[in-house]
């Protein structure tokens, strides 16, 4: 039915939902042998049949199975079972993924530390089971088998391009070299998380303030303009965001500025103002002016005048009423075949 019906609203699946969650009820409850013996063979035969291959509940259905087992036969019945998924070679193989999940689980019910842990070891390439390890190394203060974990997921994930991951594994590197106190790879991964990391402010100010209270405060000026330097070299739209917060932790109004006039744009001048505005109005208000009617020049439609209207008004904000009566004034001239942006302006 599934496959076969529009289950837009959800009712046939909502169904089979349920059937799991009322199922998993009594899982978790205290059930006579024989009620248990009779669910524990209908979740193992509908996973057999395939009825609900590629719906997770293909999966969760042994996992409720595990979690009812009680004897070798049941064990291995689900072991032979999770062990004929094999890996396909996909980049991301699901199926596979959850089989290891589901073994891992398995036996952590019927085997001991141990085993559990060598399965783990076995199977490091599953990045959740990497991390359990990680995890499991730094608990016990084994940081240099942490740290082997941790080279050895960056190095694959980045040659298989999964950036993501290997960032993870960095972040768990950094992590650990906090707890020794190790500068220098602090320096060195924080940095690497500034210049390469991602651009939001509350993520990058975190590697920021790590990296300005680990070096001394006699070198952080240099140090802090051969990072300006080298992301100034980059893609600009990343480096323009970036820029701008080491600019305004830093105070540097007039490098903002100057960065914002070689890098403009309308929703940019519009961030500036909350910063440059007491310093640089008629700075703001000349870029507004301009930007302004490059925008109106390039695009046409209604949705683009009233994105410009409002820029307007944000610039008669900034006090200078003369400067927006002119450029309003210029731009009914200049466009007076354009009705909808006349009926726009008129608003204003």
């Amino acid at each position: 039915m599934l496959n076969s019906a529009d289950d837009s609203n959800g009712y046939i699946g909502g169904c089979i939902e349920e059937a799991v969650d009322l199922i998993n009820e009594l899982v978790e409850t205290e059930i006579d042998e024989s009620l248990r013996s009779e669910i524990f063979n209908l979740l193992m035969d509908t996973f057999e049949s395939g009825k609900l291959h590629g719906w997770d509940w293909h999966f969760d259905l042994i996992s409720l199975a595990i979690q009812l087992l009680r004897n070798s036969q049941e064990k291995q019945r689900i072991q032979t079972i999770v062990t004929s998924i094999k890996p396909t070679g996909e980049s991301y193989d699901w199926d596979y993924r959850k089989a290891q999940e589901l073994m891992h689980e398995l036996l952590l019910r019927t085997e001991n530390e141990e085993a559990v842990t060598q399965y783990l070891k076995e199977n490091v390439s599953n990045p959740d089971f990497r991390e359990r390890l990680i995890k499991q190394a730094i608990k016990a203060n084994d940081y240099k088998y942490a740290l082997e974990l941790a080279n050895d997921g960056i190095a694959k994930d980045e040659a298989n391009d999964y950036i993501g991951l290997a960032n993870k594994w960095r972040e768990y590197q950094l992590d650990i070299y906090q707890k020794l106190g190790d500068d220098d790879n602090i320096i060195r991964l924080a940095r690497y998380f500034v210049i390469k990391g991602s651009s939001a402010p509350e993520s990058l100010k975190d590697y920021y303030n790590l990296l300005k209270k680990t070096i001394s405060a006699d070198l952080w000026s240099e140090y802090l303009e051969k990072m300006i330097v080298e992301l100034l070299r980059k893609e600009k739209g990343t480096a323009y965001d970036k820029l701008v917060s080491f600019f305004v932790w830093e105070e540097y109004w007039d490098r903002y500025l100057i960065l914002l006039q070689k890098n403009v744009t309308l929703s940019r001048i519009e961030a500036a103002e909350k910063y440059l505005t007491s310093l640089y109005t008629d700075q703001l208000i000349s870029l507004y002016d301009l930007e302004i009617r490059f925008y109106i020049e390039k695009n046409v439609g209604r949705s683009y005048y009233i994105d410009a209207c409002r820029y307007i008004k944000r610039m008669r904000n900034l006090g200078d009423i003369k400067t927006v009566d002119k450029l309003i004034g210029e731009m009914r001239n200049q466009y007076k075949n354009r009705r909808a942006l006349l009926e726009e302006l008129t608003k204003l």
